[in-house]
Parts: C-alpha cells; sequence; structure tokens
C-alpha cells in the first residue's frame, strides 16, 4: 500500500466508478444537550468525519463524475517491461482518484513493481505527483504481476489536489523504493513526496472555531471559500512561513494567522531527504448543499486559486491542502445565514484507505445521550 500521510479518514472506493463512497450523517446534540463537544470517541469521531463527505456520497449513494484523460510521457526503464494504455485523473472537493492502466510485456511475472508519476497543467507546470504499487488496483489483484496481464493501477488523495487541472503525465519506473515503519511505500530515489496535514484533536481553543456573518451572503454554492494562503512547510513539518493570498474579511484573516500556527505538517521528501516545501492552504466553509450532487467543485475551480495560478507564469505549482469548516448550526441547509463554524480537524492524506469499521451502537454525545442523524430534505441539493 502506498503511504503519503498520516489516516484518519478512511472512505471506501468504488472499483467500478472509481467514486469515494461515504454516508452523510452529522450527529447533533440531543434535545437534553445543548452542544456536544468536540473530544468524542474515536469511533464517533469517525462518524463526524464522514459528515463532511458530502460531494462523495449522499444518503450513501456514490456519485461519479467524469474521468479526464492524460497524456503519458513514458521514461526509460518502462519500455519493453510494461505499456501503458491509458492514464486519467479525477477531481473533486475531498480530493484525487487516478488511474493508471498498465501491462507487463515482458515474459516474466513481475513482483513489488511500482511507479512514480509527475503531472503537469497545460502551461507545463509541475502541479502534482503521485505513486502506484502493482498491489493497489482497481481489479483488487495481487501477487506476481503475470505476462500480458493487464492492471489498472490506482492512488487516492484527501484535501490534498492539483491548483491546476493536470494534462500530462510524466511517469517513471520506481527503483529502490522506500519504506515508512509500516512497511509501505513512502517513495524512492528521485521521488517527490509532497506535504500533509496532520490531523489534530479538537478541545475547543479559540481557533478551533470562526465566526461568519457577513461573509455567508457572499456564497455562491455549496462552499465559501474563507482563506487562500501559500505556507513553507519546513523540514520539521512546521509552518515556517505563511502569505495570505485572499480572504473574505480582515477577522477570517486574523483567525487564520492564529489557526496555522497551531498545526503540523508532514513534511515534504525528495528520496529519503526531508525538505523545506510550499502549499496552498484553501479554507472552505460548508455553508449549503446547493448543487453539491451536480458538480465536483474541486479546489482548482475555487476564484482565489484561479486568480493565484494565472499569475504564476512559467512557474511550478504547489498543492492544495483544504481545511474544511463545519457549520455548528444543525440544520444550516435551510437558509444561508451567519453562524459558528467549526474546524474538521482530519488532516489530509495520500493513499487508497480502507472503508471504516461501522459502529456497532448508536453514537452518542459526551453524555451518553443520543445522537440524532439528520437528513436533509431533498429539496436542500437543489441545483437552479
Amino acid at each position: 500500500m502506498l503511504s503519503w500521510g498520516f489516516f484518519l479518514f478512511k472512505p471506501t472506493v468504488d472499483r467500478k466508478a472509481g467514486s469515494t463512497v461515504a454516508t452523510y450523517s452529522k450527529l447533533i446534540p440531543s434535545a437534553k444537550e445543548e452542544r456536544w463537544s468536540t473530544v468524542l470517541r474515536p469511533e464517533v469521531r469517525t462518524l463526524c468525519i464522514l459528515a463532511h463527505c458530502l460531494l462523495a456520497a449522499i444518503g450513501g449513494s456514490a456519485i461519479s463524475f467524469a474521468s479526464e484523460p492524460l497524456r503519458v510521457d513514458v521514461q526509460s526503464g518502462i519500455s519493453g517491461l510494461w505499456a501503458v494504455h491509458e492514464a486519467s485523473i479525477k477531481e473533486d472537493n475531498i480530493g484525487v482518484y487516478t488511474v493508471l492502466e498498465v501491462e507487463n510485456v515482458s515474459a516474466v511475472a513481475r513482483v513489488g513493481a511500482a511507479f512514480y508519476g509527475e503531472y503537469f497543467d497545460a502551461s507545463d507546470r509541475f502541479c502534482f505527483a503521485a505513486l502506484f504499487a502493482q498491489d493497489e488496483n482497481n481489479e483488487g489483484r495481487s501477487g506476481p504481476f503475470l505476462p500480458g496481464e493487464v492492471r489498472h493501477l490506482r492512488t487516492n488523495t484527501f484535501y490534498i489536489s492539483p491548483a491546476s487541472r493536470p494534462t500530462r503525465l510524466k511517469l517513471s519506473r520506481l527503483s529502490d523504493p522506500i519504506l515508512d515503519d509500516r512497511g509501505e511505500i513512502r517513495g524512492g530515489a528521485g521521488v517527490l513526496a509532497l506535504p500533509a496535514l496532520q490531523d489534530v484533536t479538537l478541545t475547543g481553543k479559540p481557533w478551533e472555531r470562526i465566526w461568519l456573518d457577513p461573509e455567508v451572503e457572499g456564497a455562491k454554492g455549496p462552499f465559501l471559500d474563507v482563506i487562500l494562503a501559500k505556507v513553507r512547510v519546513d523540514h520539521r513539518g512546521d509552518p515556517e512561513g505563511v502569505e495570505i493570498v485572499s480572504s473574505v474579511s480582515p477577522s477570517a484573516r486574523s483567525w487564520f494567522e492564529e489557526y496555522i500556527h497551531q498545526q503540523r505538517f508532514r513534511p515534504a521528501m525528495v528520496g529519503s531527504e526531508v525538505r523545506n516545501a510550499d502549499v496552498l492552504i484553501l479554507v472552505r466553509a460548508v455553508v449549503s448543499l446547493r448543487c453539491i450532487r451536480q458538480k465536483p467543485w474541486p479546489p482548482r475551480e475555487s476564484p482565489p486559486v484561479r486568480e493565484y495560478v494565472g499569475r504564476q507564469v512559467g512557474k511550478d505549482l504547489p498543492p492544495v491542502i483544504t481545511v474544511m469548516l463545519n457549520a455548528v448550526s444543525r440544520d444550516f441547509w435551510r437558509r444561508l445565514a451567519p453562524g459558528e463554524f467549526e474546524v474538521l480537524g482530519i488532516g489530509s492524506d495520500w493513499g487508497v484507505p480502507a472503508h471504516p469499521e461501522s459502529a456497532q451502537e448508536a453514537p452518542t454525545g459526551p453524555t451518553g445521550l443520543p445522537s440524532e442523524a439528520i437528513v436533509p430534505p431533498p429539496e436542500a441539493y437543489s441545483c437552479p
């Protein structure tokens, strides 16, 4: 399995549709409880995380958007051993799902084959990277990769996305893979592993919440893009330099300046060495469910991200890490209204996660009282 981050939020992957599947289920306090605490048992917190998979699936049904085909430039060490038939990438507001269709055209079975891909946009700017391993595939096959066999290798990200639409994939064979302490592929010679944001346990600190009032009225879809910032992550995983590119208000800017310095990242790596690297942090508040089923809403289509990318002529582009803000209101979808929003502290991840175990008991708040599941009406998802 590939591992470029710390797993916490683990939806499953529909092997045929190539889409993420989760259940929309937001926990709210019972009638006897004013507000449930942010310090929750792990299984309850997982369910809270699933509440933010609004785009991935609503009510347990998968939502699939079209994949974008990519032009593939095969590097040395692949021809004669492997045939790359197709490469594609699919984006939504949660992350990226990318697939590589490869065939073993050699005369021998292969074990432990892995590939490294760098993605470039239409202006030939580097904008993303991914690792592929032979046993991470849509067919669910493992073991020797037989001569003549075709597999659709895949990799996913969660809350890490390209800042511009990839159009070209530069593909190399991964030699001398580097494994992490779990025995999973972390990188290899010449491989750039991009930074990832670590998850945090929410404990009621001021930076965990923000009040949005007039800003909400300007939202034109399900997401309000509150902040876009360029952050330099140092070799220790600390945010070293912060440049706020766009903010909806001075108060949001002040909140973010406190928030970001409480965060820790998994630093970038080149080969086995940790490096300083830049990332874009996009803070998005979920303010409604309008059109959330009909459009993918990838971060690269965010107006502040598009404006930033347009100014980066001839420059490589850092990845976008999305930080989600959840409305504390139990019925936020009914109308756009001022309110308090809370950080979803699950970080960002690379790799192909497994489906989380289902809770055996009904989730409860810290008082032990049952929490009620919210089921938005169909009209909440209308797309005028």
